[in-house]
């Protein structure tokens, strides 16, 4: 609060995203079923808030079950995927998986594969397109939340050129090439970008 910064560009609000998977994953389950929450270090601050969106949303669904305790893998893909096995094998009931953290969406999808559950259990979270692109063609992953880095870097850059140029962020601007942007308490954020099969060979990272 006290910092001289004029304002910051990030890639996505932490708890807004959590949200966000959750209400695509509860409508691809159809809002019902027993559903795991995945996560990587109980002490990482932006995963926690990505988890409390996810709890958020889930809430308003009566016949959605919350598995607990919640899988934290420590961003290790072995122990992601080893743990994504286990909590299946565990429960068989589990319908649906949402990843707050990039290793587990491809790990989760990979113990998905070989438990021949592909298209019975549901998969959504942050992840890389790159690592997580074999698994949303099979089917094992629905669908990724995340944000172009290369869109970032370019609105992080053109904010700035604005600004030297005497011009002030606004609040729902349209801007070309990235969307509506909001600015809110010194926060601008860039929309969010939804991978699925569909379009997931259109981004290179």
């Amino acid at each position: 609060p006290k910092s001289q910064r004029i304002f910051y560009v990030a890639a996505a609000d932490d708890v807004q995203i959590g949200v966000d998977i959750a209400e695509a994953l509860a409508k691809d389950i159809g809002f019902k079923g027993k559903v795991q929450i995945v996560s990587g270090g109980r002490g990482a601050a932006n995963l926690n808030l990505h988890v409390q969106g996810m709890e958020k949303a889930f809430a308003k669904y009566p016949e959605i079950v919350l598995v607990k305790p919640y899988i934290y893998n420590d961003d290790d893909n072995q122990k992601a995927r080893t743990m994504a096995v286990a909590a299946l094998q565990k429960d068989p009931d589990i319908v649906g998986f949402a990843c707050a953290n990039s290793p587990s969406p491809p790990a989760v999808g990979e113990a998905i594969t070989s438990l021949g559950k592909i298209g019975k259990v549901k998969v959504w979270g942050l992840a890389l397109p790159s690592e997580t692109r074999q698994y949303l063609k099979s089917g094992a992953v629905s669908g990724l939340m995340l944000w172009d880095p290369a869109k970032l870097t370019y609105f992080a850059a053109k904010a700035v050129n604005d600004y030297l140029d005497g011009k002030q962020p606004e609040d729902g601007a349209v801007v070309k090439d990235i969307g509506k942007i909001s600015f809110k308490r010194g926060v601008l954020l860039i929309p969010s970008v939804t991978i699925t099969k569909e379009n997931v060979d259109q981004f290179d990272f």
